[in-house]
């Protein structure tokens, strides 16, 4: 097998090498709606998964094997994988004809896979051992295989988790099984504090607690908010974006995203470069 380290933004080299992604005909083994308007999908691709890391994604052709409509792959984060059993689990919200397509699949029905892409998570510097997970909305599941291996090196890491009502709370239950401590947000107040999981955050920031490191996933102004105050709070870590993609490999360039770089900005290729961004490095106001 071939492999690749490149050095990216902010002189990142990634210490392992990173294998190049596997197409693969994947079957589903489970499929099913455990929360409303959110659906999550179980496939069996022992290769593929056997080379996944935390960060990465898969793109999948959203359509039967004998179509071609519609065209371009969806690019979804990976939300927990077992190897001994070869299978991994995304989520996903019903928006268009290709998520439509995902929620009507039938068992043992085959998916056109492409990954793993991307690169994986960077872990905090030795020394820094409290960690915030800020997530919010669908950014929930790509955070909680962070939180395993964070968990195992020995972090202590506390989670943050927000969503619009009760029942999109994503996968609270699994993180609590692992024994992550968590604050939960709602805007209709259903479950936990009233409000955005942004203001909580910054709250128990400003007055009873005190982090390392952080990462954060969720939308594009939540993401903005939290940038704002880690910076200005000194915290380091690391944005975890999202876009669509038309290849995930770098050639159509269309998941581009503006980057800080020395004292003016350049553009990153988010499949290449991402998931994840520096606090302080994506430049969300030009």
């Amino acid at each position: 097998m071939q492999y690749k380290a490149t050095v990216y933004a902010n002189d990142r080299l990634f210490p392992e090498p990173i294998p190049h992604p596997l197409q693969q005909l994947a079957p589903c083994s489970d499929r099913g709606s455990p929360y409303p308007e959110l659906w999550r999908l179980t496939l069996h691709a022992p290769e593929l998964v056997s080379l996944l890391k935390p960060g990465q994604f898969l793109h999948l052709l959203t359509r039967p094997l004998l179509s071609h409509d519609p065209l371009l792959r969806r690019p979804i984060s990976v939300a927990s994988w077992h190897e001994e059993h070869g299978t991994c689990s995304l989520y996903y919200q019903v928006v268009g004809r290709g998520t439509a397509y995902l929620s009507q699949l039938q068992a043992m029905e085959r998916l056109d896979l492409l990954g793993p892409l991307g690169q994986p998570y960077p872990m905090p510097p030795t020394g820094q051992q409290s960690v915030a997970l800020v997530a919010g909305g669908i950014g929930i599941p790509p955070l909680f295989p962070l939180a395993k291996t964070l968990l195992q090196k020995g972090h202590k890491v506390t989670l943050f988790l927000g969503a619009r009502t009760r029942g999109q709370l994503l996968m609270l239950g699994e993180f609590r099984q692992a024994g992550v401590p968590y604050f939960v947000t709602t805007d209709d107040g259903s479950a936990g504090r009233l409000g955005r999981v942004v203001d909580d955050f910054h709250d128990k920031l400003l007055h009873s607690h005190h982090f390392d490191y952080i990462y954060t996933c969720g939308p594009k102004g939540m993401l903005q908010a939290v940038q704002t105050i880690t910076a200005a709070a000194g915290l380091s870590g690391w944005l975890i974006m999202e876009s669509h993609m038309a290849c995930g490999l770098g050639a159509c360039l269309g998941c581009t995203i503006r980057v800080q770089e020395g004292e003016g900005w350049r553009y990153a290729l988010l499949c290449q470069e991402g998931v994840a961004f520096a606090v302080g490095e994506v430049c969300f106001d030009v």
